[in-house]
């Protein structure tokens, strides 16, 4: 039996399917530290998700979901950089973000 990552394993290299094994073995934590997703949202997250990764997966692209799980920065924003237009690094949407963000709350 093939044993799937765990979220603290999750990183570049990994194919899809391992990258969501490992991003759903982080949203099934009890705690508040890490984002819960109930079963009626994660199906339809995990198979936009995998439509939308790289195979094998990014550093960037692990970075930025295992920094959903703990609650870094939201789903949705990881979601919008996968499906951006142009290539852009993870760390620099992030910060064009996180400004649009700011700007929209002023």
């Amino acid at each position: 039996m093939p044993r799937f990552p765990r979220i603290e394993e999750l990183a570049s290299g990994l194919s899809v399917d391992e990258a969501l094994a490992a991003f759903v073995d982080g949203c099934r934590r009890p705690g508040q530290e890490t984002l819960f997703l109930p079963s009626s949202q994660m199906d339809p997250l995990l198979e936009e998700l995998s439509g939308l990764l790289s195979s094998p997966i990014s550093a960037d692209q692990a970075n930025a979901l295992r920094g959903a799980v703990y609650k870094k920065h939201s789903l949705e924003s990881v979601i919008c950089w996968l499906n951006a237009d142009e290539p852009i690094t993870w760390p620099a949407f992030l910060e064009l973000w996180r400004e649009e963000e700011a700007t929209e709350a002023r």
